[in-house]
């Protein structure tokens, strides 16, 4: 499960809206048959606070999950996956 943290070199910022995770899960499960694979689910619901349309927010998780998989996918590969 994903929670939240504070981070000392990111602060909050009073100028800036922050958003939360409110709940997340990265569940990685085998891929029967095959050991080389696994099947990879990722889901997180937030609140982007301020005044950031809803749409606007869906769009920008999508496009961070693909990228989020991508570099799983090359760390895999560059150390032997």
């Amino acid at each position: 499960l994903l929670e939240p943290i504070a981070h000392p070199q990111a602060p909050p910022e009073p100028r800036y809206a922050r958003a939360k995770i409110l709940l997340g899960m990265n569940l990685v499960q085998p891929v029967d048959g095959d050991p080389f694979k696994c099947k990879f689910t990722f889901t997180q619901q937030v609140d982007p606070g301020g005044a950031i349309p809803a749409w606007v927010m869906n769009r920008f998780i999508s496009r961070e999950a693909v990228q989020f998989f991508d570099r799983i996918a090359r760390a895999a590969r560059r150390h032997g996956g």
